[in-house]
């Protein structure tokens, strides 16, 4: 920025920037990658998984032809972006799942890291694609809350969309407004599928399992109101 009282001397830095200001640039810092395009790393990390094998997810059964559909990456020292911008965070092996072009799932492969599956970007359904061809070939949909949960459905040849938290269902419902149109007069039916998760300290099994009601419940009204048949379907056992 020029000095005002002389624009001839060159730059200066302002002695007070107002609250408002600094507190809208820490939020914009914060955001971190959220409107980024990783379609060009996602090349470069999806050849990585070649050369590795896709070893990480054939260990969880899904075979390297699935992870070549969805463009599963590795990045054998990752470190999470807003970390690196950050100058924080430590550097580990991470299998990429990208979910769209500007956010993916980072999953650990390494089962002593605590930090198992951060998300970078905006959350996004995984795997919506499935319910345009599940409308074609009138099978369900399966709704389950992991993207690898979903691709090892679709493994087997079952459509299955990934919501990536049981707090995502309105990203979920989003998503499968904007897709409704094309959909036609067929419209697929669903299957919830929900984690079982362990009750969480302090947390006792029936509050986990109201918990866990209330999620089926909230997807299977909203699926109703929009035309669509939802059942609940057997919880799914967590897997490490």
């Amino acid at each position: 920025m020029q000095d005002p009282k002389n624009p001839q001397k060159g730059t200066y830095k302002p002695l007070f920037v107002p609250k408002a200001l600094e507190e809208a640039q820490a939020a914009k810092t914060a955001q971190g990658t959220q409107n980024d395009d990783f379609t060009p790393l996602y090349t470069k990390w999806a050849e990585e998984n070649e050369r590795n094998g896709g070893k990480y997810l054939q260990g969880r059964g899904i075979s390297i032809e699935t992870q070549r559909r969805f463009k599963v990456g590795f990045v054998p020292s990752w470190k999470h972006p807003k970390n690196e911008a950050e100058g924080g965070g430590s550097f580990s092996p991470r299998c990429i799942i990208p979910t769209s072009k500007e956010s993916y799932l980072a999953r650990a492969t390494d089962p002593a890291d605590t930090w198992r599956a951060p998300k970078v970007g905006h959350a996004h359904t995984f795997n919506m694609k499935a319910v345009s061809r599940a409308a074609k070939d009138t099978r369900p949909v399966y709704i389950v809350e992991g993207e690898i949960d979903a691709m090892s459905l679709e493994e087997i040849g079952a459509h299955a969309v990934g919501l990536g938290s049981k707090s995502y269902i309105n990203v979920f419902f989003k998503a499968l407004d904007a897709l409704a149109p094309s959909l036609g007069h067929v419209y697929p039916s669903f299957i919830i599928c929900p984690d079982y998760d362990p009750p969480k300290q302090g947390q006792t099994e029936e509050t986990k399992a109201a918990e866990r009601e209330k999620f089926i419940a909230e997807l299977g009204e909203g699926l109703s109101k929009r035309g669509f048949v939802a059942m609940p379907a057997r919880p799914f056992p967590k897997i490490e």
